[in-house]
């Protein structure tokens, strides 16, 4: 009988806290959401392009650009939801060309270590290709900042 008391005021919590959310206005910017092949966030879409992510403003009709990683593209997308300006979105786009020079590093040097046949090569490749990655991860870790705040 405890245990079912328990249930239902846990329900009645859920449904309050549902009503709340339901009447309260709520900035459409916190729950981006999939349509079809695109992200929206806002007035703001995100697509994939010929292996980039566009950003696209659906007010205007006008793409604001094309990005390596998707998490730039959300970054973008969720900063121009919110109010920035188009000029505001510079360091996300030097994140985004540092994260795909040291992804497309780390493909050379992948490469670079399955064909060598020379040891020394293959040594330096995979110490070259360790860097790379942890590069573009740690690049990566600033995109979180945009997207999570």
């Amino acid at each position: 009988m405890k245990g079912s008391t328990w249930y239902l005021m846990n329900k009645n919590q859920i449904k309050t806290e549902l009503e709340k959310l339901i009447h309260n206005n709520v900035d459409p910017v916190m729950f981006p959401y999939v349509n079809g092949n695109s992200i929206r966030i806002g007035k703001m879409v995100v697509r994939t392009s010929r292996g980039r992510y566009a950003v696209i403003d659906t007010t205007t009709g006008s793409m604001i650009g094309k990005y390596f990683c998707k998490a730039s593209a959300l970054a973008v997308a969720k900063s121009l939801a919110k109010g920035q300006t188009v000029n505001s979105i510079k360091g996300i786009e030097e994140i985004d060309h540092n994260i795909a020079k040291h992804s497309n590093d780390c493909i050379f040097f992948k490469h670079t270590m399955q064909t060598s046949k020379d040891a020394t090569r293959r040594d330096v490749a995979e110490i070259r290709y360790e860097n790379a990655f942890e590069r573009a991860q740690y690049y990566k870790t600033f995109l979180d900042k945009y997207i999570f705040n």
